[in-house]
């Protein structure tokens, strides 16, 4: 809560006439009520979030003051707010043949018409209130980008927010949100352009810091990150999401011992944060430490036991040390409480083909297809199964469906191989394993492996030749 509201909610003169204002209702007695008092109880409703006191008021005001803009548009503004766009315009239009250059009746009708989603209609009215304003027109093109921002319309908001810059290059509202628009335009570098301008005005600013280092990290640009979070920290030091932001980038470059050590910073300001807990036995179990990830999956879990990731991360554990029976209890738990994740059908389906349970691997593998299309490695596992249940043409068909979607993938290739060439389909076979050696001329040691038979084919060896000389 900023200083300027607690100023007017504490005002003598405004609590003074509120009281009142709500002496008269509650006592349902008639009082009058200037044009400047009704705006200002209004205002007092709204600053306090109390939409409903706000419109009642409003309607009383209306009663009393019929023919006043102030309170009309107040009325459409309120309106605007309660979602109501045809009965706000219904009193803009009557507003505006009794006051045609007044330009809040050609800013909200524009608010109007981009909640109706035309926005030609609204940037023409928006235009037409910038040209009535004139001592103000860099806060009137603010408070137009403000309203399209509101409705998703970052390009448009975008083109009136440069237009206020041109006006003032110092207004920090109106540099922030340009900065904001293109990060949504997930444009980054001029992004962190603007962003660096602001600074430049108000290096103090953790929020600027803390919005330049999520544009940093989306292009790729890690240190300069890292550094952008540990200046907002600096500027405030419990600033959670910078601390979480900053660990999760150094664990995206590899660096997961510091990653732990900032994750450890966090939650000492937030130690019930299970996400945390996690990220740390995930580092850990990427570095290799499995007991320690190990005691980092429990701890979450000990904190809410149906945080899905943290089982399917001891289940991952399992894995590693040849426990498939605990790690498919494991991942069974994952799904069940997190049914729309491909990767923890995956994982399952993993676990049943170690465990050579076939029929259960397919429906796994197929349930991550289904929720991620382009899952190649699920494709190729159910694949597997088929080729492994001696239905080669099944597995065929499967992987034909998806070759076209990732032509470029030398597994996908060298499956189809091995398996044209167990159904004695040599020419089909050679296509593919020819396109597989070109990807990744390693890649004969997976036809091999599905299809041993292989090794001593003639025109086998002649593609092996071929691309293992380069």
């Amino acid at each position: 809560m900023n200083d300027d509201f607690e100023d007017f909610l504490d005002d003598d003169e405004t609590l003074d006439t509120v009281q009142r204002y709500e002496e008269m209702i509650k006592n349902e007695t008639k009082r009058y009520f200037d044009v400047d008092e009704f705006a200002l109880i209004i205002d007092y409703y709204l600053e306090s979030n109390k939409i409903n006191h706000a419109l009642q008021a409003t309607d009383i005001a209306c009663l009393q003051h019929p023919n006043s803009t102030v309170i009309l548009l107040k009325k459409a503004q309120l309106l605007i707010n309660r979602e109501n766009p045809v009965g706000a315009l219904r009193i803009l239009k009557s507003v505006e043949k009794t006051e045609p250059e007044n330009y809040e009746v050609f800013f909200l009708k524009g608010v109007v018409h981009t909640l109706l989603g035309n926005t030609r209609e609204a940037t023409r009215q928006f235009n037409k209130a910038i040209s009535l304003s004139f001592d103000n027109k860099d806060d009137v093109l603010y408070e137009i980008a403000i309203a399209l921002e509101e409705a998703n319309y970052y390009t448009i908001a975008l083109k009136y927010l440069l237009e206020a810059f041109e006006i003032n290059s110092k207004n920090l509202d109106v540099i922030y949100d340009i900065a904001y628009c293109y990060e949504k335009l997930e444009k980054y570098d001029k992004s962190i352009e603007y962003y660096n301008h602001y600074l430049d005005i108000d290096p103090f600013s953790e929020n600027a810091w803390y919005n330049a280092g999520i544009c940093f990290n989306l292009t790729g640009n890690f240190e300069k990150a890292v550094e952008a979070y540990d200046f907002a920290i600096a500027i405030e030091p419990n600033f959670t999401s910078a601390y979480f932001n900053k660990a999760n980038t150094l664990a995206n470059f590899g660096n997961y011992k510091q990653a732990i050590e900032v994750y450890q910073e966090f939650i000492l300001i937030d130690d019930d944060n299970i996400q945390a807990y996690y990220y740390i036995g995930e580092c850990h179990e990427k570095m290799g430490e499995y007991e320690r990830a190990h005691f980092f999956y429990e701890k979450t879990l000990t904190i809410d036991n149906t945080f899905a990731d943290a089982w399917y991360g001891l289940a991952i554990l399992c894995m590693y040390n040849n426990d498939f029976n605990t790690a498919l209890k494991h991942a069974n738990k994952a799904t069940s409480l997190d049914k729309k994740n491909s990767d923890f059908w995956f994982t399952s389906g993993q676990i049943y083909a170690k465990l050579e349970w076939i029929e259960e691997a397919i429906v796994s593998f197929a349930k991550a297809t289904e929720l991620d299309p382009s899952d190649f490695e699920s494709w190729v596992g159910l694949s597997e199964m088929f080729f492994l249940l001696d239905k080669t043409e099944k597995a065929v068909e499967t992987l034909v469906k998806v070759v076209g979607q990732d032509n470029e993938n030398a597994d996908i290739h060298c499956h189809l191989a091995a398996y044209y060439l167990k159904i004695n389909k040599k020419k089909d076979a050679l296509v593919h394993l020819e396109k597989a050696a070109q990807l990744d001329n390693t890649s004969f040691e997976t036809l091999f492996k599905i299809y041993p038979k292989a090794i001593g084919d003639k025109a086998v060896k002649k593609i092996i030749s071929k691309y293992s000389a380069d």
